[in-house]
């Protein structure tokens, strides 16, 4: 019987070491469930800080795009500015709001650096003047489009030349000029007429170049 009780004593000993450590084992699963969910969020945040880096890197690319493409109007405005509207000027051309349109068709010594336009228009000059200018406002010109020009002396042609507008524009000047190694300044009748993609523009422009005896008289 003694020994029956020491055996049953020795069997709950070991059942006492053999049973599992139900805290220590939860103690152990929510350290992992903290590590982990620590590794998430880690996670999360580096990837939320990749997204904020890589919108800052957008942001500025585009910025840069902008700043380019400013510069780039910019030039091409320094090239050939715009000039402001003129209330009641009438227009040569079409009706349509989509066509362009000219004023201030004429000729003149000289153009403003400003903008391209005519510092005053005449039809008389000079024969040491040292250019004669064709000047016109083309409202709602478009990119593309072929200018052209002839100057004739006494009904024949003596000069002729083209130029490709750069830019769209709702005002914008145009002038071809001559000077005496184009054509020599012949005293006499002289006539200029410019054209829009080789179809003539009203009015042809007639002016005088007067006799240098007469100008001495």
């Amino acid at each position: 019987m003694k020994r029956l009780w020491c055996l049953l004593l020795i069997l709950s000993a070991c059942q006492a070491f053999t049973r599992p450590d139900i805290p220590a084992t939860l103690r152990a699963e929510n350290a992992g469930f903290v590590l982990e969910a620590t590794q998430i969020a880690i996670t999360v945040q580096a990837e939320a800080t990749n997204i904020q880096v890589t919108a800052v890197a957008a942001e500025a690319t585009i910025a840069r795009i902008s700043n380019v493409n400013q510069q780039l109007m910019a030039t091409a405005r320094a090239v050939i500015p715009p000039t402001p509207q003129i209330a009641g000027a009438g227009v040569v051309g079409s009706a349509d709001p989509t066509s362009v349109g000219f004023v201030e068709v004429g000729t003149a010594t000289s153009v403003r650096d400003s903008d391209g336009c005519a510092e005053g228009l005449q039809s008389q000059f000079a024969p040491d003047v040292g250019r004669i200018y064709v000047t016109a406002r083309a409202l709602n010109i478009r990119a593309g489009t072929l200018m052209g020009v002839e100057w004739r002396y006494q009904g024949q042609i003596v000069h002729s030349e083209n130029f490709v507008v750069p830019i769209d524009d709702d005002n914008y000047c145009i002038w071809f000029n001559i000077d005496p190694a184009t054509a020599p300044f012949s005293p006499g009748t002289w006539a200029v007429r410019l054209y829009e993609n080789e179809l003539p523009i009203d009015p042809e422009v007639a002016f005088i170049i007067i006799d240098a005896m007469t100008e001495g008289g």
